[in-house]
């Protein structure tokens, strides 16, 4: 993608007026929503914190001009993502940790179980 020029929210309303933009994303990932959008072959970016995911007067305006727009709500997490690969380290170490305590219990029972059949067995001589 190329650089986006960043813009403030009414630039975005005034290009959208002339009904010449195209390529619109609304990205809803945090607090802050932000649109990307190509105007007269140039990409452009404004933000603000006005849930434009949900706002029902900009998506009316957008299909009124027959704009397409795509709406994202997750962040991509595919190949070469680092939380992808933590997550698989995290479920070997939940499957490895108790088969390994459960190694160490069985060892240490029979090591146990060996020593005290070795100490002499005591009687009570009454």
């Amino acid at each position: 993608m190329s650089d986006l020029t960043l813009v403030k929210y009414q630039q975005f309303i005034d290009h959208l007026d002339t009904g010449l933009v195209s390529d619109v994303s609304i990205y809803d990932f945090s607090t802050e929503v932000e649109i990307t959008y190509k105007f007269n072959d140039t990409d452009y970016a404004t933000r603000g914190s006005f849930g434009a995911n949900e706002d029902t007067l900009l998506h009316r305006t957008l299909e009124t001009k027959s704009i397409d727009y795509t709406l994202l709500s997750e962040k991509y997490e595919g190949p070469g993502s680092s939380k992808s690969n933590l997550s698989e380290y995290t479920s070997l170490l939940i499957f490895t940790v108790p088969v390994l305590l459960v190694i160490v219990i069985l060892v240490q029972a029979s090591a146990i179980k060996r020593l005290t059949s070795k100490l002499p067995s005591v009687s009570n001589g009454k």
